[in-house]
């Protein structure tokens, strides 16, 4: 039997150090039926030659060199432009098992699934890889799927663990949305997943993701400076939860829960910054309030997540001021 067509999609953009690493690890996959579009969005570095260095080399990359338009314009692009039966996207700082696509698609075929999902290896800032996987494995239905993808970070909703099926994409005309600059990959995932009835899990570490040094929350340590461009995620979180507002009640609980993981994020990002937003902090006051039950019934977090959503349930005010001593004294960090 003939193996089917995946396209890899690579978002190219200012990550020349890693370039050659990413590329090489899917030039090396064993499974070989694919085809790489290496998309340039107009990046500044020496990655655009190195793209079209590659696409010499091997006759199933293709370079596309666009205007800057962000990694949101760089993937629609490239799912336009697939000719696979599944697809994947990968970040060009990071990289693969090289049986990743074997598995993947190993997965998604074996019951007939509409997404298969894997476990992997995240950077930490010292440099060594952690293993994320969940503790589930093999077939799992939506429900289970889109709440695991809400409240554990091994499944996550991420565009890189996952391989599509094109025909689900092409059917629900699933785009990304041009207007968020941020937590685009959130809306996305869960617009495709809510249309997934079979959701194959691959326990098992096969994508290897590198530490951001530039993610939000360490831009505000380094910088001492609130962003308050930033908050579009709160954006994309509302889209979110009129996507799923159909679905039944413990998905909607465990986005409950991811909310109010996410407006205490708000709030430590805030004290990093030292910025005390009167309207800001009301907010996640008012929000955890309201999504503290759901949050609080999840296995997923621990007593330092729950002492501190209550804390600011209460009293944000007290929540400032001891998690400002415990971040000087103890260095503790989120």
């Amino acid at each position: 039997m003939m193996s089917k067509l995946v396209t890899v999609i690579v978002a190219v953009y200012n990550t020349e150090p890693y370039l050659e690493e990413c590329v090489k690890s899917i030039v090396n996959q064993t499974y070989r039926n694919m085809e790489v579009l290496l998309i340039d969005d107009a990046s500044p570095d020496n990655a655009p030659k190195m793209c079209d260095e590659y696409a010499a080399k091997h006759e199933f990359i293709q370079v596309v060199h666009k205007e800057n338009g962000g990694v949101s314009s760089v993937r629609n692009l490239g799912i336009e432009m697939a000719k696979g039966e599944y697809v994947c996207f990968i970040d060009s700082d990071d990289y693969l098992h090289k049986d990743y696509l074997k598995e993947m698609v190993a997965a998604i075929e074996k019951n007939d699934a509409d997404v298969a999902v894997c476990g992997s290896y995240r950077q930490k800032e010292s440099g060594d890889f952690k293993q994320m996987c969940c503790k589930e494995n093999g077939l799992l239905d939506n429900t289970k799927a889109m709440s695991l993808m809400f409240y554990d970070n091994a499944f996550g909703a991420y565009p890189w663990n996952k391989l599509y099926r094109k025909s689900i994409i092409d059917k629900y005309d699933i785009k990304y949305d041009l207007s968020l600059r941020m937590s685009q990959d959130l809306v996305w995932v869960t617009t495709y997943m809510k249309e997934c009835k079979k959701v194959e899990y691959v326990a098992k570490p096969l994508y290897y993701y590198r530490y951001n040094q530039n993610s939000v929350c360490r831009n505000i340590k380094n910088t001492g400076v609130f962003d308050r461009k930033k908050l579009i995620t709160l954006q994309a979180h509302e889209m979110t939860k009129e996507i799923i507002k159909d679905c039944n009640d413990e998905i909607n609980k465990a986005f409950q829960g991811r909310l109010v993981c996410t407006y205490m994020r708000l709030m430590v990002n805030m004290r990093y910054s030292d910025c005390y937003d009167k309207e800001l902090v009301g907010r996640c006051k008012r929000e955890i309030r309201k999504n503290l039950k759901a949050f609080l019934t999840r296995p997923a977090y621990g007593v330092f997540d729950r002492f501190s959503a209550i804390l600011i349930a209460v009293s944000p005010r007290v929540f400032w001021f001891l998690f400002g001593i415990a971040y000087k004294v103890f260095k503790l960090s989120v």
